[in-house]
């Protein structure tokens, strides 16, 4: 939660790779608190260790991100 909440977003990508290199798959701009953020499918993705980004974003522009790396 961040206030003022203006949306999530998720993204994936590869590793490694640059920081540029994130690909949106699921957001919303409703706040959820203890629930599914999102569904990653992987099916067609190639192989390989990945990482996850939720970002947070305020209602001003700035955000708040959170990273899960090294998933197989």
């Amino acid at each position: 939660v961040i206030d003022p909440f203006q949306k999530y977003e998720l993204h994936f990508k590869l590793d490694p790779s640059g920081d540029d290199a994130y690909v949106y798959f699921a957001g919303a701009t409703t706040p959820i608190q203890n629930g599914q953020l999102g569904v990653w499918q992987t099916g067609g993705l190639p192989p390989g260790t990945y990482s996850l980004r939720l970002r947070v974003v305020k209602v001003d522009g700035n955000y708040a991100e959170y990273f899960t790396p090294n998933i197989a």
